[in-house]
């Protein structure tokens, strides 16, 4: 069984700061943060693959996404 309330809060937490940051080297050095945008886009589609809710986290069910 996965815990997967916390994986789901701990992955839209580490999305939040990795578009964060891809925002500041961009503004920075006015190019593009490709691999910060790639990561956050798997993570994204990670979440998604799992049904959790691309607009925050919560009410997900600890049986979600196990695939034991």
């Amino acid at each position: 069984m996965t815990d997967a309330p916390k994986l789901s809060r701990l992955l839209f937490q580490a999305r939040e700061a990795i578009d964060m940051f891809g925002d500041i080297v961009e503004a920075r050095t006015g190019k593009k943060d490709n691999y910060s945008r790639a990561l956050r886009d798997e993570i994204d589609l990670y979440r998604e693959e799992q049904g959790w809710s691309p607009h925050g986290f919560g009410g997900e069910d600890a049986d979600e996404g196990d695939t034991q």
